[in-house]
């Protein structure tokens, strides 16, 4: 089993901070589940990119499928269509700032002022909420077998969001437990 985490650019750090943290998750409790292969999620990133509409992804595209298959995959998990809300609300990590020129002795300015755009990641585990789309394919019939929309918020998980969205993983996929007459996570 293998996932594979699609995203736009613009949203490139969020998604690999989850995908990070759901990699750890599996390596830890030996979960047999494990990156897709760099050259196949290469490939998938590019098709995602040129992907129209929204809503779920109700197959896998066959250039994909077929690598898969040939890789003796199974199952393949797609975590796309995330958004997020960094700390103070704003999507945009991006900040202007302006050097001011260096004043003359004459009054006037020696250098002009100059603008110029510093990423500010600041605190990167760290947001107001996370939104995401789960779809768990059966790669030889080529259809979802779990399939459910995502969101980790600040009010529900506390200072947890991301750790919060990947234990929201973890439980969607989860079986009916008769002895317990409830549902219990197949991975711990």
């Amino acid at each position: 089993m293998v996932f594979c985490v699609l995203y736009a650019q613009e949203i490139r750090a969020t998604a690999n901070i989850v995908s990070v943290e759901l990699q750890k998750w599996a390596s830890k409790r030996k979960v047999p589940l494990s990156k897709i292969n760099y050259s196949i999620d290469t490939a998938f990133q590019r098709m995602y990119s040129q992907r129209t509409g929204d809503g779920p992804m109700e197959s896998l595209p066959e250039e994909i499928r077929s690598r898969l298959k040939a890789e003796s995959i199974d199952y393949c998990l797609l975590l796309y269509d995330f958004s997020d809300r960094a700390p103070g609300g704003s999507k945009k990590r991006m900040e202007v700032t302006i050097t001011p020129g260096v004043p003359s002795p004459t009054g006037g300015v020696l250098v002009p002022g100059r603008f110029h755009v510093v990423e500010k990641l600041g605190a990167a585990n760290k947001f107001n909420s996370i939104y995401c789309r789960l779809a768990l394919f059966e790669v030889a019939e080529n259809r979802p077998i779990v399939s459910d929309a995502l969101w980790a918020d600040k009010e529900e998980c506390g200072d947890e969001v991301v750790q919060c969205l990947v234990n929201m993983i973890k439980k969607s996929f989860s079986e009916y437990d008769p002895k317990k007459r409830r549902k219990v996570p197949c991975w711990k």
